[in-house]
C-alpha cells in the first residue's frame, strides 16, 4: 500500500536496507505457484529483451518473452522438460527437449519438432548471428544444427561432428566473434572450429584460450560445489559463478586478477541457470527467490549500474579524490549537475564545457549551480568570476573581474549571484558590475557554508574559543553564535536556508554532532553522533556536509569512504552508501537526489522515500 503520509524513520530504514540488499537487482520475475526455473535467453539484436521457462507440476513448461519493463509479450506452453533456450531471431526461439530441436514462432506461438539426435539432448548451444545451433546428447554426440530455406519455408537439419566427444555434465559454448564452439566437462576443455565447410576439433587450441573460466576471484568468493553454475558474456569480458551462501560473482575479464568483482545478492536458495546479454549490460539467473526454496523465478540483474537506487551519469577518468574546489554541483531538484576538477575538466549534464580562456592559466577556486540549473559560475583564484549559460547553441560566457583577491565561494540566492573572497569581503555580481554588500570576521575561520541568503562562517571568537556567524546578504544583518568548548574544532559545517538551521560537525570522531538554530535565539543543541564503523563500532569522523533546503535530510562524509543520509528529525542514521576510496558528494535543494564522485565515476542517487517504495514494488515485479 502507497504511503498515505510520510513515512515513519522505521519503514525508511527498512526500505532502504532492503533496496541495498537488492544491489544489481532491476526486476523480479516469478514462475506460478510451484513451477520450477530452469533457463532464460536475451534476443541478440533487441537487448531489452529476453524469455525465460518455467516447468509446472505436470511436466509442461512454459515459455515468457518479456522486456525489463516487466512486461510479458507472450507465453507458450510445450510439453517435456525444456532446460536449453536461445533466440535464433527476433521472432524465432531454439529450445531443446528430448531428442529433438524444438523452434519456436513467436507471432504465430506454433513450435515445430526437428529429429536428429538418437538420445536425450543434454547440452545446448546457438550462434545467434550465423544461424547456428549446437547439442550434446547422452551419449557423447555432438552435433550442429543448421537453418535452411527462406522465410514461410524454414526447416532445421542437422550432422554430427565428427571427432568431438563429450562427457558427463558438459556445457557447449559458442562464441559468434571466434566462429567457435567450446566444449566443457569437469575433466577437459576442447575448442572446434569451422574449416571449410565442416566442423572439427582444433588440436592446436592453445590454453590461453581456455582460460574464461578460472576463478580469479576464488580466494575472496570461493565458488559453490554441489550447485555450481556459471556462465561468460559473449566478448568474455564477464565471467559469473554461484557460491555456497548463493550468490553469484561476476569477475571482470578486462582487468588482470581479481579487480572490483560485482557480488549479486538476491537468491533465496539453488541458483540453476545464468545467461549474460549481448551487450554485457545485464544478467538473468534462475532459482529460488522468496521463503528459501519455496518459490522460484529469475532476476533481472542491471550489471551497469550498482544499487537500484542509482544512476551512473559519466566516467570523469579521474582516480581518488576530486578534491573540494570545485567538485560537485546540483540544482535544486536535481535534475542538472555539473562536476569539475582540477585537470580543468567541466561536465555539465555530461556535456563538456569547452571555454579555452577560463580554463587557462589560474586554477579554480570555487563553482555554484543556480537553482534552475540554467546557469554555472566558476571563481578562479585570481579574482574573477565567469557566468556561463545554457544556451540553444551551446555556452555563452560573461566575466566579472573583481580583483586580485581569490574566490572562496560562490552562490545564488532569489535570483542573484555572490562570491566571497579570501579578503572578507561579500560582493553580490550585477549585470555590468559588482558590489560589496557585507564583510565577514577578520579572524581565520575553519568551516563555511551557504544556503539561502545566508553565509554561515565558523572561525575564532574575539575571546577564547570559536563561534558561527550568519550573515545575511539580502539585509545586511549579522548574528553569531558561540560554540561550546566540548565542540572540539569544525569539521564539518552546512545551512539550511529555509528552515534557518546550522548543522555542524567536530573534526573529533568522539565528540558529538552539533546543531544550531538561527531563528531561535542561536540556540545550540547537541546530539549523538548516528554513525558507528561496522568493524570497530566506535564512531566515525563526519565531515564535508550538505542539507537540504528544508533541513530535513542531512549528508556527511564518514571516515572519508562513505556517505551518510541523516534525518535530522529523529538524529538518526538513514542509509549509507559505501565506497572503498575518498568520495565527495553533494545534496538538491529539495534533498531528494545526492550526486557523488567516487572511483573515477559519477553517480546520482534516488533518496527519496516515496520513490523507494515505487522502486521496491516495481523490481518485486507488482504495482502496489
Amino acid at each position: 500500500m502507497a504511503f498515505q503520509t510520510s513515512p515513519s524513520i522505521e519503514a525508511k530504514l527498512a526500505l532502504f536496507e532492503n533496496l541495498s540488499r537488492a544491489g544489481h537487482a532491476k526486476r523480479y520475475f516469478f514462475c506460478p505457484g510451484k513451477d520450477f526455473a530452469t533457463v532464460a535467453g536475451f534476443a541478440s539484436d533487441e537487448k531489452d529483451r529476453f524469455a525465460f521457462v518455467c516447468l509446472g507440476q505436470n511436466q509442461r513448461s512454459t515459455i515468457y518473452i518479456a522486456d525489463e519493463a516487466g512486461t510479458v509479450e507472450a507465453n507458450v506452453t510445450v510439453d517435456g522438460d525444456v532446460r536449453h533456450l536461445t533466440f535464433s531471431d527476433r521472432k524465432t526461439i531454439l529450445l531443446s527437449g528430448s531428442t529433438s530441436l524444438r523452434v519456436l514462432d513467436i507471432p504465430s506461438r506454433v513450435v515445430r519438432n526437428y529429429s536428429g539426435s538418437a538420445n536425450k539432448i543434454s547440452a545446448f548451444a546457438s550462434g545467434t548471428t550465423n544461424r547456428l545451433a549446437f547439442s550434446t546428447d547422452e551419449s557423447g554426440e555432438v552435433r550442429i544444427w543448421q537453418r535452411q530455406g527462406a522465410a514461410g519455408n524454414v526447416v532445421w537439419t542437422s550432422d554430427v561432428v565428427k571427432g568431438l566427444k563429450t562427457g558427463s555434465g558438459s556445457k557447449l559454448e559458442y562464441r559468434s566473434d571466434q566462429n567457435s564452439l567450446y566444449i566443457r566437462d569437469s575433466q577437459r576443455e576442447q575448442i572446434a572450429r569451422q574449416r571449410k565447410n565442416s566442423w572439427e576439433l582444433d588440436q592446436t587450441a592453445s590454453s590461453a584460450e581456455q582460460s574464461e573460466h578460472q576463478f580469479l576471484c576464488a580466494e575472496q568468493f570461493p565458488p559453490s560445489v554441489r550447485y555450481f553454475e556459471d556462465a561468460v558474456s559473449p566478448d568474455a569480458l564477464l565471467y559469473a559463478y554461484t557460491t555456497e551462501a548463493n550468490d553469484i560473482i561476476v569477475e571482470n575479464r578486462s582487468f588482470n586478477g581479481c579487480q572490483s568483482p560485482s557480488r549479486l545478492i538476491g537468491h533465496t536458495h539453488n541458483i540453476y541457470s545464468l545467461t549474460f546479454s549481448s551487450d554485457d549490460r545485464a544478467l538473468l539467473s534462475a532459482g529460488a527467490v522468496t521463503s528459501a526454496d519455496d518459490r522460484k523465478g529469475f532476476i533481472l540483474w542491471d550489471l551497469s549500474q550498482s544499487n537500484p537506487l542509482s544512476k551512473m551519469l559519466a566516467s570523469t577518468g579521474v582516480q581518488g579524490a576530486v578534491g573540494r574546489f570545485p567538485g560537485l554541483a546540483l540544482s535544486f531538484d536535481g535534475s542538472s549537475w555539473v562536476y569539475a576538477n582540477s585537470r580543468g575538466a567541466i561536465l555539465w549534464n555530461g556535456e563538456a564545457v569547452r571555454a579555452p580562456d577560463l580554463l587557462s592559466g589560474s586554477s579554480f577556486g570555487s563553482m555554484a549551480l543556480a537553482p534552475s540549473g540554467q546557469e554555472l559560475a566558476i571563481g578562479r583564484a585570481t579574482g574573477d568570476v565567469f557566468r556561463i549559460a545554457r544556451t540553444p547553441g551551446g555556452f555563452h560566457i560573461s566575466h566579472h573581474d573583481l580583483g586580485t583577491s581569490p574566490i572562496s565561494e560562490l552562490w545564488y540566492s532569489n535570483g542573484a549571484l555572490f562570491a566571497l573572497t579570501e579578503t572578507g569581503s561579500i560582493v553580490q555580481l550585477l549585470e555590468n558590475g559588482s558590489q560589496t554588500v557585507g564583510r565577514t570576521v577578520e579572524h581565520p575561520y575553519d568551516c563555511r557554508a551557504v544556503g539561502g541568503p545566508v553565509l554561515t562562517i565558523e572561525g575564532q571568537a574575539d575571546g577564547n574559543g570559536s563561534q558561527v556567524s550568519f550573515y545575511n546578504v539580502l539585509d545586511g544583518s549579522a548574528a553569531h553564535a558561540p560554540v561550546p568548548a566540548r565542540g572540539g574544532m569544525c569539521g564539518g559545517l552546512a545551512y539550511a536556508g529555509r528552515a534557518k538551521l546550522a548543522f555542524r560537525t567536530p573534526r573529533d570522531y568522539k565528540s558529538p554532532l552539533t546543531i544550531s538554530a538561527v531563528g531561535n535565539g542561536r540556540h545550540i543543541t547537541f546530539w549523538e553522533n548516528p554513525v558507528r564503523d561496522k568493524v570497530s563500532g566506535l564512531k566515525t569522523v563526519l565531515d564535508e556536509l550538505s542539507v537540504s533546503d528544508d533541513g530535513r535530510v542531512l549528508i556527511a562524509r564518514s571516515n572519508d569512504r562513505a556517505i551518510v543520509i541523516i534525518d535530522t528529525a529523529s538524529h538518526r542514521l538513514l542509509g549509507e552508501v559505501e565506497f572503498s576510496n575518498t568520495i565527495e558528494a553533494t545534496l538538491s535543494g529539495d534533498g531528494k537526489r545526492l550526486l557523488i564522485a567516487h572511483l573515477g565515476d559519477l553517480s546520482i542517487w534516488d533518496i527519496n522515500p516515496e520513490d523507494w517504495e515505487r522502486l521496491a514494488f516495481q523490481i518485486a515485479g507488482r504495482d502496489h
